[in-house]
């Protein structure tokens, strides 16, 4: 349901008390009837895509940015944060060799305290190599896009997956 919904434990409740509602007495629910209470409602952020990536979760990245292209999200905005996104994860690579001191890692990045342990676990999923790889994945990808070359969907679709590779 949260991809659905998303993680606000109030929308989340919300949406399980309309799922109650709409299944009445019977014992059970299925899947059917989750997507037909909260089909989309909740629209994907870019910030979902980043993080599915980051955690290199293939599947949920991609059903994420098909969702934000069905919902006529620029694909030139979602390479941006995700280029962002990547040179936060090589930054904290690079902080956790020089030993930077991690109190001023998020003030350096410009994000909050709170999602900087999300960072953290995801950086540990790249090494340098990759990191480099996916910077040249996006460029890569973004030339194509720009130069009219190729199908949209199938160019981020492949990017998403070569973002997530191990």
């Amino acid at each position: 349901m949260h991809l659905h919904v998303g993680t606000s434990l109030q929308d989340l409740a919300n949406e399980i008390e309309k799922l109650f509602l709409f299944v009445g007495d019977r014992p059970r629910i299925e899947e059917q009837d989750v997507v037909e209470v909260a089909g989309h409602s909740r629209i994907h952020g870019i910030f979902d895509l980043t993080d599915a990536v980051g955690a290199q979760k293939t599947g949920e990245a991609l059903g994420i940015l098909r969702n934000l292209l069905d919902e006529g999200e620029e694909p030139g905005r979602m390479l941006w944060m995700l280029v962002r996104h990547l040179t936060a994860l090589s930054k904290i690579a690079g902080w956790k060799k020089t030993g930077v001191d991690r109190k001023e890692w998020s003030r350096r990045l410009g994000i909050s305290p709170y999602f900087l342990s999300k960072y953290v676990a995801q950086a540990a999923h790249f090494d340098e190599e990759t990191l480099q790889d996916g910077m040249e994945r996006l460029l890569d990808t973004e030339n194509r896009l720009k130069s009219g070359y190729g199908n949209k969907r199938l160019l981020l679709e492949m990017l998403v997956v070569g973002l997530c590779q191990k």
